[in-house]
């Protein structure tokens, strides 16, 4: 979405294998938009672990000091537990920096609108029932937004746009407090 076109593959599960990034003018400000690989994989394994850590290294190397957020998109379907999440964070400072995490994380939940629907609540409720997405919003400092599929009817270019927008302002509000 934020890439424009299908640039990234997008699965239901995480695809990423290789570091892949582009750039992207959007709304006056040049965008460099980057896929890592998943960070949170089996690290037992020390080749899973040296090849992600490879390719984030790629991802560091294109960003240099640019970088402005780590957005971490993942579905408000998922079941991590405090483990998980506790290892997922390690793994981002491990590779980012404690500090460079907790100040420009941004979590982006898809499938709220599903959820909210199937189980006729609002996505507050949902969110408030759900501890583990409580949990995810306070690591990144509570900086989330909804990132949804589209629903029916709506126009796909104007919603995207929309989200957009709201993806770099988000990422301005940070950036005011550097």
């Amino acid at each position: 979405m934020l890439a424009g076109t299908s640039f990234f593959d997008v699965h239901r599960n995480y695809a990423t294998t290789d570091c892949k990034f582009c750039f992207r003018d959007f709304h006056d400000k040049r965008l460099i938009i980057i896929d890592t690989p998943p960070v949170l994989v089996d690290y037992t394994k020390k080749e899973n672990s040296n090849a992600i850590l490879e390719q984030i290294k790629k991802c560091n190397a294109v960003l240099e000091s640019n970088l402005r957020s780590i957005l971490i998109v993942i579905s408000s379907e998922t079941k991590a537990d405090e483990i998980d999440i506790n290892l997922f964070f390690q793994q981002l400072y491990k590779h980012f920096g404690e500090e460079t995490v907790q100040r420009k994380s941004i979590l982006i939940l898809t499938h709220l609108d599903l959820i909210a629907t199937e189980d006729q609540m609002s996505m507050t409720d949902h969110l408030q029932r759900n501890q583990h997405l409580t949990e995810w919003i306070q690591r990144c400092n509570g900086n989330y937004l909804d990132g949804s599929k589209l629903q029916a009817g709506v126009d796909v270019g104007k919603k995207s746009g929309e989200i957009c927008i709201d993806i770099i302002e988000k990422i301005r509000m940070l950036r005011t407090f550097d």
